[in-house]
């Protein structure tokens, strides 16, 4: 990496955001629920296109939803860029968008789910700090299925100064040690399924000194076992930093126990590196979603289950 790593503006009260959809369509019920949402909590919200016109399971074509992105970017009228929703093909739009141009309006990328492919490309080619954190529809401003602690963790993190300890105690965490021990560095990751995808790839994460961060929704064990070996056969498991293991909503396995849970198979992956592992961090395909900056630094505190944001190292 050549590049210094910016951390975008925050979020000052009153600013514009422009909602888009660079993955699925949401309904229309929902982005008007979204956009009166940001409303209420006083943001002036710009959407540039009709979310909710689907081209099969992706929102638009795909010049159509990469020339969203860049349009809310370059727009002098928006501070923020808030995904309404994840899904499917943001991967799709990576090298249609013109990194360089985003480096040079930097501004704030909100979502999860797909959009950790988004997260990674802006880490990888344009040094933006970016936040993974819930999309525009689950109601940012607490007028929609969020929890308090989320929709406070997340204005704490696109809107404060200073390093703070995440809430987890609030949001009721079952949180478990794996490994023990304290580590510092940038947290990068997301979608389990979605970073396995980008290996090979332009895109692919560079996770050398790091702390990776993984949630999934709706796998089966021996999907994640395939994806969590592909990672591990890349040689960058080797050198993390720690790891951060987020909720693995519906990752069951079969009733008749011939299965290892999501839980052992992570075990097996994580808890022989030599590095700190805490497992059960309310973020990813729940609530609560916490926020979490995607390239800024982070303090790993397995021992006491704990997590600081550090945006005193941002710069």
């Amino acid at each position: 990496m050549t590049l210094s790593r910016i951390v975008p503006p925050p979020i000052a009260p009153g600013a514009g955001i422009a909602m888009i959809a660079p993955a699925s369509s949401p309904t229309a019920e929902q982005v008007a629920a979204g956009v009166a949402d940001l409303e209420q909590g006083g943001y002036r919200v710009k959407v540039y296109r009709p979310l909710s016109a689907p081209v099969g399971y992706l929102s638009g074509t795909d010049e159509v939803r990469a020339a969203e992105v860049m349009q809310a970017f370059t727009d002098n009228d928006v501070s923020a860029v808030f995904a309404a929703r994840g899904g499917y093909g943001v991967a799709r739009l990576l090298d249609r968008l013109d990194f360089d141009v985003i480096r040079a309006n930097p501004k704030p990328l909100v979502g999860y789910s797909d959009l950790t492919a988004l997260h990674a490309a802006l880490d990888r080619h344009a040094r933006l700090v970016s936040y993974h954190a819930p999309n525009a529809i689950d109601g940012l401003c607490g007028g929609g299925k969020l929890d308090p602690p989320s929709v406070e963790a997340f204005w704490q993190a696109v809107a404060g100064e200073g390093d703070y300890l995440l809430p987890t105690a609030a949001a009721g965490a079952e949180l478990r040690t794996v490994v023990g021990g304290v580590a510092e560095g940038e947290l990068v990751g997301g979608n389990l399924a979605v970073l396995a995808g980008l290996i090979g790839t332009p895109y692919e994460p560079e996770l050398s000194g790091r702390v990776l961060l993984l949630e999934d929704l709706d796998e089966q064990p021996y999907r994640l076992d395939r994806m969590l070996a592909q990672l591990r056969l890349t040689g960058g498991l080797d050198s993390l930093a720690g790891v951060l293991l987020g909720q693995f909503t519906n990752c069951g396995g079969p009733a008749d126990g011939t299965s290892p849970s999501a839980d052992e198979l992570l075990e097996q992956y994580f808890g022989g590196l030599g590095v700190p592992v805490l497992a059960g961090f309310p973020t990813g395909h729940t609530v609560p979603n916490l926020t979490l900056p995607h390239a800024g630094r982070v303090r790993l505190d397995a021992d006491s289950q704990r997590l600081t944001v550090l945006r005193g190292g941002h710069c």
